[in-house]
């Protein structure tokens, strides 16, 4: 059955996996060396509704709900919230917990190339071998793709009614490795503020000598009414090896109105 308490606090070396959804009516916080996590493939969710906050060495990763629904792009974790923070030195991640190796709609056709989602990946030798790209642009849900040898980056849904705030690192990134690296995920926010200079990442995993890079994930802030996000986004294809493509950032309707771009990337 769901589980419902009044607060949570979790520190030292402990770690709390959850395996059916969990309501928090007041806050909840993730101290230094402590980790939140989920049973890969259990439609397991997080509620808070006071605060959560991700202390400097507190970590929650967010492995898979499922590899085929509600679609073939599979699903991540929700986390409702009335706020979020992230300081400085925690980590929110589901890094590596997407499309396993030669899983997922972006999956490579060609041996060492990267997995693709909202960037193609590497095509190892030019070969033609990368996968497709899909999902939403303005509301990305799924999961990361595979690459021929290495996992996507899993899927991060957060719904905030009060503030997000992100010093430290909000990431789906894909895992890199020797050849054909997994592609980047998906980061999702609905939010009254964004805030925050931390890191916010959905990147292709990086390869080796000429195999393919993974393709870059999507981020999606359209649910975001007040943007005051100063950190760095990112959505970068595999580095090193053959780069995989950068993949999407879809901003809110008043940065999208008002945006200047600028700086190196891919």
């Amino acid at each position: 059955a769901d589980v419902t308490i009044a607060s949570l606090t979790i520190g030292g070396a402990s770690t709390l996996t959850l395996q059916k959804n969990l309501t928090i009516t007041g806050n909840a916080d993730v101290n230094n060396l402590a980790t939140i996590t989920y049973t890969a493939g259990t439609a397991a969710n997080l509620t808070v509704n006071g605060t959560l906050t991700v202390y400097s060495g507190g970590t929650i990763t967010c492995p898979y709900t499922s590899l085929t629904s509600p679609d073939t792009g599979g699903s991540g974790r929700t986390i409702t919230a009335a706020n979020i923070e992230i300081k400085t030195g925690g980590i929110l991640k589901a890094d590596g917990l997407g499309f396993p190796a030669g899983q997922g709609p972006g999956i490579p056709t060609g041996s060492y190339s990267g997995g693709s989602y909202g960037g193609k990946g590497g095509d190892y030798y030019a070969a033609g071998g990368f996968g497709p790209t899909y999902g939403s642009l303005t509301n990305p849900i799924a999961l990361g793709s595979g690459g021929s040898q290495d996992i996507g980056g899993g899927a991060i849904i957060i719904s905030a009614t009060g503030t997000v705030t992100v010093n430290g690192t909000l990431s789906a990134n894909g895992l890199s490795g020797s050849g054909g690296s997994g592609s980047g995920g998906s980061v999702n926010i609905t939010t009254g503020t964004l805030a925050g200079a931390g890191t916010i990442s959905a990147n292709g995993g990086a390869a080796s000598g000429s195999r393919g890079g993974g393709g870059g994930g999507r981020i999606s802030l359209n649910g975001v009414t007040t943007d005051n996000f100063a950190g760095t986004l990112q959505v970068n294809g595999g580095a090193t090896g053959t780069q995989g493509r950068a993949g999407t950032i879809y901003f809110n309707a008043a940065r999208r109105a008002n945006l200047t771009l600028g700086g190196s990337g891919n």
